[in-house]
């Protein structure tokens, strides 16, 4: 009996985790879409960031050197279900460090350390010099309203979906709920295309004198 009370407290740990990493990854989108990120193909400034490409190739490249020739099945599973825990791990944490190479501050929280299996970053709070902030209980309802439209427009039969950038839908999300902290913009004075024309254009003003090209913009993926 206590054995299959712990084996369920496990598993519903295990379930909050997933939870809480599908939450944290629609907020960091929405954020980067706010920023001209469209979803997908990844485009950023209408360049093409071939973002799945890269991951699959790394984690692809991983897989070919610990795999080896007398490995039996359930090894070989083993090693498939590594490799697609890295392959989350690492598309999420790329979406970070897009974050914070265009300007923003992302806090997180400690996560234990595996050997071979590389760690999704838990995010705590997201942040900018301005003063907006998503904060933990900010990012349940970010995250949730974001994952729930992305599905909604996903097309089965293309297997793609496309978040266009500086969709209204992250807009909303993001700044409504921000304006009354930097009092720059007076509640809800402005239309939603105002708005979205208003951040493009600090975006845009603010990366002028130092440029973020794409080159810049891609970082080389850290290390399994």
């Amino acid at each position: 009996m206590y054995r299959k009370g712990v084996k369920g407290i496990q598993t519903q740990i295990k379930r909050e985790s997933k939870s809480f990493e599908a939450i944290q990854q629609g907020s960091v989108i929405a954020v980067l879409n706010t920023l001209g990120f469209v979803i997908t193909e990844v485009f950023f400034k209408g360049q093409p960031l071939c973002f799945g490409k890269k991951i699959d190739k790394y984690v692809d490249e991983q897989f070919q050197t610990e795999i080896v020739a007398d490995m039996s099945l359930n090894q070989i599973k083993s090693l498939k279900r590594r490799r697609d825990l890295n392959r989350a791990a690492l598309s999420f944490n790329w979406l970070v460090e897009y974050l914070e190479q265009l300007g923003y501050t992302v806090e997180r929280r400690p996560t234990k350390s595996a050997k071979k299996t590389l760690q999704m970053e838990k995010v705590s709070k997201i942040s900018e010099k301005n003063g907006y902030i998503i904060t933990l209980t900010e990012m349940q309802t970010i995250g949730k309203e974001v994952n729930s439209y992305v599905i909604s427009q996903f097309i089965k039969l293309e297997k793609t979906t496309v978040l266009r950038e500086y969709h209204p839908l992250c807009f909303d999300l993001l700044y409504y709920s921000n304006i009354n902290k930097n009092n720059s913009i007076p509640y809800c004075s402005l239309s939603n295309n105002e708005i979205k024309h208003q951040h493009k254009a600090k975006i845009e003003n603010e990366n002028s004198s130092d440029t973020i090209t794409l080159d810049e913009c891609i970082s080389t993926p850290k290390s399994l």
